[in-house]
């Protein structure tokens, strides 16, 4: 008579413990690559930036506005721009280093060769000051435009907002972002913005006005300037 033992716990084995075995496997492997990538940071603090760069690598969430305002707009990988609009309110979903509700501008036109695509988020932008929103040039033309901002996080993108009246959907992918995620493991921060907001991508020409996190440096012998009394905010007019 054959035994049947080692038939059935080759199934088993066969069946369902070789995925949990690999399951195992990938969660010590990630272990490892967090301890490798950390360095001589805090293994907490490596993991809250493994969490604000994944929530960097898609916007996905709705838009609630107080008034009527209108966006149908879609961008394909950066180079086909199609569709117009301007939302002003709020974010409620995962983008933009968090999960949550943000305050949240977006404004997009695309005509197919050539787009604009402006965003603001957080309690800090404004719509009349460039240095406080993300904003780059798309389409086949837009591209060889140079970013007056070092800022290239959002390009290529797959981009599709929807806005009725006071309601809609942001659906949108990045590229680079999901790199500076995956480089992140390895102890590599593409895109430098551990600590900064919009980050300092390489290959890009420096702000016209300098860095909020990177001052232009002083001449020599100049004292130190005083700092910026804070206006208080004001709230949105919508």
């Amino acid at each position: 008579m054959i035994d049947a033992q080692p038939s059935i716990l080759r199934a088993l084995d066969i069946g369902w413990w070789a995925p949990l075995r690999r399951i195992r496997c990938i969660g010590v492997g990630l272990a490892l690559l967090a301890l490798l990538g950390c360095g001589k940071g805090s293994f907490t603090g490596f993991m809250v930036h493994r969490y604000r760069d994944a929530c960097d690598v898609v916007d996905l969430g709705m838009t609630v506005t107080t008034s009527p305002q209108y966006a149908v707009y879609v961008d394909v990988l950066s180079v086909l721009p199609v569709g117009a609009g301007r939302v002003r309110g709020e974010f409620l979903g995962i983008g933009r280093h968090q999960i949550g509700t943000v305050r949240w501008y977006q404004e997009d036109w695309g005509a197919v060769f050539y787009g604009r695509e402006i965003l603001g988020w957080g309690d800090d932008y404004d719509p009349d000051n460039p240095e406080t929103l993300s904003e780059h040039s798309v389409g086949l033309v837009g591209l060889f435009e140079r970013s007056r901002y070092r800022r290239p996080g959002s390009v290529p993108s797959l981009v599709g907002t929807v806005h009725i009246h006071s309601l809609g959907f942001v659906v949108s992918g990045h590229v680079a972002e999901l790199f500076d995620f995956l480089g992140g493991w390895f102890g590599y921060d593409l895109s430098r913005d551990e600590d900064r907001k919009f980050g300092l991508w390489p290959g890009t020409p420096p702000s016209p006005v300098g860095d909020e996190d990177e001052p232009p440096p002083r001449p020599a012998g100049e004292p130190a300037p005083l700092p910026k009394a804070h206006a208080p905010r004001v709230p949105d007019a919508r």
